[in-house]
Parts: structure tokens; C-alpha cells; sequence
């Protein structure tokens, strides 16, 4: 579940009873017929004492006697586990408390700045944020996932990606299913289905392999073309993939087809050509690296020319 553990992990780790009361007041809010076996998935020590008698010292005395060997390790679980988000009907907002509690233990461990992941997106979301300085972002149609996260030098992982989705949604409920239902195009769902089904081939929340997202908002203008008189706010908005490999690197994968080289489908135009070359390197200076595949590619040497590549960057 977590990353081998080291001694400056532990020499760097906040006191460890800043940690106890942390995760009692972040843990406080979960049944008390669940909350030991949240305790053992997210590695903690063991305890005498009973929660149903006190929830928060039930928590407290488990992380009091975790190894310090071991607590940098509960503290990543629980950044995992239970991170902010606003997103999902019904859901409502963390308590005031309850992100103080989490934002203190993110920073006393230094844990990277929290990136907002807009994916999986089923047309274009209405997004609103319904506290700005922490960013509590929502989309109020429900068209994307959102997924607050920080991302690990190990990267995004399927097993991150899929405890995340199965902490917040039924048992039932089938991720990759949704990833397959947003893909645009049969070409999306080719590099898709090729890469789960064939590339990692078991999807489970012990496979480290980097998770390979769809349909992901990169930048959102909130207004259409039309509203703004033919010139958009922001170009390029909406990736095909994106994966978060290790050491951090960004890889936007991107399938063109015809209106990627061509003005309304038509004829080729070098001003559309020169269009996307000008994104990409705007992209490729905020530290993105950029993979694109010719239509043609998938439909007649996917194979070959998927296998190659996912070979290539993940070895």
C-alpha cells in the first residue's frame, strides 16, 4: 500500500502525539462498528482499549503505539484515505474542524501542494468553487470526477486511484465502467481498453502501475465559444489521457484525427496545425510531456504501436 520506508522518514515525521489527536479528530466521524478495520487498513498499532466507548481515544492509543518506523507510513494512508473533496451528490463539504485537522497533519509531514483532478468527464462540467482560498472545487452537474490528491514521487497509481474511488462510492460501482462511458471517440476507448485489459491486465488495489486517466480538464473556461464572440478564453481545456508516472513526470497522451491538421474537416490548414503546436509547447513549458498517435495508428497497428509505447515509458 505504501512507499518502502525510510530513516529520514521517520527522523522528518511531526510529534507523534500531534499525529494521535490528528487522526482521532479526522477518524471521529466514522462508525464506530468500522472504525477499528479503518485502523488496520491504514496501518496503525494495535490497542486494548474498546471504541465504542471513545472513538477518539480509541484512535489516539492506536497511533501512540504505532512504531515510529511505521507512523510516516499511517500518516501517507491517511492523506490517501481521507482527503478533502466537495464533490459526488449528497455530499456535503468537510467541516471547518475537520480540514483544519487534515491540513495540520498534511503540513506537518510536508506533504506537496494539493492538485485538483477534473477526469473521467461525461461533457463539459459546471464547475463552481465553493470556498476559493481552499479550493473546494464541485461540479454541480456531476458531468467529471474530482479528485483532491497530492501526487507521491511514485506518482498516481490504479491502486491510488481505485481506494480513492471505493472510499467514496458503492462496492458495486465500477470505475473503469465510468472511464469507458467518457471516451469520445472508438479510438479513446481502443488506447483505453488496451491499456487495462491488456497492458496492466488485473485492476486492484494492489497494482502500482501508473493509472491512465480520460477526459481530464487541464484549464476550464466556464463560457462557449459563441458566448464570447468566436475567441475563447483559454485553448486546449480538455486531454484525451493523462498519467502521473514516477518522479512526478506529467504525460498527456492525445489521439488526433482529422480536425486536428484541418479547418472544419476540410482541407489541411497550417493555421490549425500551428494552433496545436503553440498549446503544446505551452504545455510542454509548465513541465508536461506530450505523446500523440495519428487515428490511423490505432485502428490498424494498435498492437504494435501501443505495445511499444507503454513498454517505453514505464520501464
Amino acid at each position: 500500500m505504501t512507499r518502502e520506508r525510510t530513516d529520514a522518514d521517520a527522523r522528518n515525521c511531526p510529534p507523534v502525539s500531534l499525529v494521535a489527536d490528528t487522526c482521532a479528530e479526522i477518524l471521529y466521524v466514522r462508525s464506530a462498528n468500522d472504525i477499528a478495520q479503518w485502523c488496520d487498513r491504514l496501518e496503525m498499532g494495535p490497542s486494548n482499549k474498546e471504541p465504542f466507548s471513545s472513538k477518539r481515544s480509541y484512535v489516539r492509543d492506536r497511533v501512540l503505539n504505532t512504531p515510529s518506523s511505521t507512523l510516516p507510513a499511517v500518516i501517507e494512508n491517511v492523506l490517501r484515505e481521507f482527503q478533502p473533496h466537495a464533490e459526488g451528490k449528497g455530499k456535503e463539504p468537510p467541516t471547518e474542524e475537520w480540514l483544519h485537522a487534515w491540513e495540520a497533519l498534511r503540513g506537518a509531514f510536508g506533504i506537496d501542494e494539493i492538485q485538483s483532478i477534473v477526469f473521467a468527464s461525461r461533457g463539459k462540467p459546471d464547475l463552481v468553487l465553493h470556498d476559493v482560498p481552499n479550493r473546494q472545487l464541485a461540479d454541480v452537474k456531476g458531468a467529471a470526477l474530482i479528485w483532491h490528491t497530492s501526487i507521491a514521487e511514485k506518482g498516481l497509481t490504479i491502486a491510488d486511484m481505485l481506494r480513492w474511488w471505493r472510499s467514496n462510492r458503492r462496492a458495486e460501482d465500477s470505475l473503469y465502467q465510468r472511464f469507458v462511458e467518457c471516451c469520445q471517440t472508438e479510438d479513446e476507448r481502443a488506447v483505453l481498453n488496451f491499456y487495462y485489459n491488456e497492458k496492466v491486465g488485473r485492476i486492484d488495489e494492489k497494482c502500482e502501475l501508473p493509472a491512465l486517466l480520460p477526459q481530464v480538464w487541464l484549464a476550464y473556461d466556464p463560457l462557449t465559444r459563441q458566448q464570447r464572440l468566436g475567441q475563447a478564453a483559454v485553448e486546449r481545456q480538455r486531454l484525451d489521457f493523462l498519467m502521473y508516472l514516477p518522479g512526478r513526470r506529467k504525460v498527456i497522451i492525445e489521439i488526433d484525427g482529422i480536425h486536428h491538421i484541418s479547418k472544419n474537416g476540410g482541407r489541411a490548414c497550417l493555421e490549425t496545425y500551428s494552433e496545436g503546436l503553440a498549446a503544446d509547447r505551452g504545455l510542454m513549458a509548465k513541465g508536461y510531456t506530450i505523446y500523440r498517435f495519428g487515428a490511423n495508428e490505432i485502428q490498424k497497428d494498435r498492437a504494435d504501436v501501443l505495445g511499444q509505447f507503454f513498454h517505453d515509458i514505464l520501464t
